[in-house]
């Protein structure tokens, strides 16, 4: 065991020179399309529990409201997708009984610092098309999820589904492909594990006016914690909805499901509903089911996790939920000898040795002198092979050893680091005041030193 924890930070250290440039590099261009969002790259709204009662959570204001509850989140530009509202605590905790409705365009994502314990029920559903006579328009997407098309309108997103032939209206895609015939299905999109944070896609309206709306995309939902996260008891609900009822055989299609990415050391599995929507009848689309990704030190299963097809057209497919391995590795900070008054620079590596398609998140630790960091304090969306590291100094003040062991938060647990390094007394010549030279000024310092009887080491 000693050998094979050698041989990984001997390998940290050899990469760490090229790949420091690389995570900068990746740093520098901002958020990607699928790294798990970092919770200690946003403000903190501090330890929050959500008793029981209803809450509504508005990802286009960003405001999180309900009983004794008014919260305000902060927004995620992702350079390749669509905005995210993020919602970060010290620690997390949604007691059974708490329902928390999502509304507004944008994807959410709950982080915490700490755990997050999720026992209520979060609903990011898509809306159902409207109904024949009296509501033409399409269901309402909500947290990045698609609205439904309106008549003779394709719905909305990459999986949409297509215009109606014969009658058969075209379900929306995403981990599935929608329900109806070739011509007229929405495809399924995102490749996994590293699909982008956004929810599911709408069907297409109905082809005759007057008629109903396709229904809407399921939303996309992030739940994210450098400690666990345990769904038990919980509902995660992203599913696609149902079109309107329809004039004749004209029937419009259902959406797709949405999306759910949860993140952690640890995760305990809950219900997590990401199904595509219902058709109209039994020979139109359906929306295919979503996607589910998980990314954990080990996999809790799929218990508990539907990303079925809605009922409808037989050729919508079910869904895709993927799990991916993330792990760390770390390497102590030895500073040998330094002179006392003197400072030394080294850098603490960290290293993602996960699975193709994880993604390590954390912090460099805060260290107290006569060490200190002075490096960046996150690491974020390292993947697989790529090293980053945090400058740290030491700056004895006193002869002797000195050694800190600091806790490193990332989301594959949390790491102990030990930075060491000794103090070594200044050797003895004519710098007496030690302060770099020697001058007339030393002859004070040569004088109290005979006088105190000290001696050169």
């Amino acid at each position: 065991m000693k050998s094979h924890v050698a041989s990984i930070k001997c390998q940290i250290f050899h990469k760490l020179a090229s790949s420091i440039a690389i995570a900068a590099a990746l740093a520098a261009t901002g958020a990607a399309v699928a790294d798990p969002l970092n919770p200690f790259a946003y403000p903190s709204l501090g330890t929050v529990t959500l008793a029981a009662g209803s809450y509504a959570l508005n990802s286009t204001t960003l405001a999180l409201s309900g009983p004794g509850t008014a919260l305000t989140g902060t927004v995620q530009t992702d350079i390749a997708g669509p905005d995210i509202a993020v919602f970060c605590f010290d620690s997390l905790t949604v007691q059974s009984g708490a329902v928390i409705t999502i509304t507004g365009t944008r994807p959410v994502a709950l982080l915490s610092r700490g755990d997050l314990i999720f026992a209520g029920t979060l609903s990011a559903n898509g809306g159902v098309g409207g109904t024949n006579g009296s509501n033409n328009n399409g269901g309402v997407g909500v947290a990045g999820g698609g609205s439904g098309g309106a008549v003779n309108t394709r719905g909305v997103g990459p999986g949409a589904g297509l215009l109606q032939i014969s009658n058969q209206g075209g379900g929306g895609g995403f981990g599935g492909r929608g329900g109806g015939n070739n011509a007229v299905a929405g495809p399924a999109n995102g490749a996994q594990p590293n699909f982008q944070l956004a929810g599911g896609s709408g069907g297409d309206g109905e082809l005759v006016s007057p008629g109903a709306g396709g229904g809407a995309g399921g939303g996309a939902v992030e739940l994210g914690a450098m400690g666990s996260i345990n769904l038990s008891g919980g509902v995660i609900s992203v599913a696609g909805a149902a079109p309107g009822t329809p004039n004749g055989g004209f029937a419009p299609g259902g959406g797709s499901g949405g999306g759910v990415l949860l993140h952690a050391a640890s995760t305990v599995p809950g219900t997590i509903i990401a199904r595509g929507g219902d058709a109209a009848s039994t020979v139109n689309g359906s929306g295919g089911g979503g996607r589910v990704a998980i990314q954990a030190l080990s996999d809790p299963g799929t218990t508990g996790i539907s990303v079925a097809p809605g009922t409808g057209y037989p050729t919508a497919t079910a869904g895709v939920i993927s799990f991916r391995a993330v792990s760390v590795a770390v390497a102590n900070i030895d500073f040998g000898n330094v002179a006392v008054g003197s400072s030394r620079t080294m850098f603490l590596p960290v290293q993602n040795t996960g699975a193709t398609g994880s993604y390590a998140n954390g912090e460099f630790p805060g260290a107290a002198a006569p060490f200190a960091r002075v490096g960046p304090s996150l690491f974020t969306g390292l993947k697989p092979g790529v090293v980053m590291a945090g400058a740290y100094t030491f700056t004895p003040m006193t002869a002797g050893p000195s050694s800190q062991t600091l806790p490193m938060s990332t989301d594959a647990g949390t790491m102990m680091v030990t930075l060491t390094g000794v103090g070594a007394a200044p050797v003895c010549r004519g710098d007496f005041n030690l302060d770099g030279t020697f001058d007339g000024q030393d002859v004070q310092g040569f004088v109290s030193a005979l006088v105190s009887g000290q001696t050169c080491p």
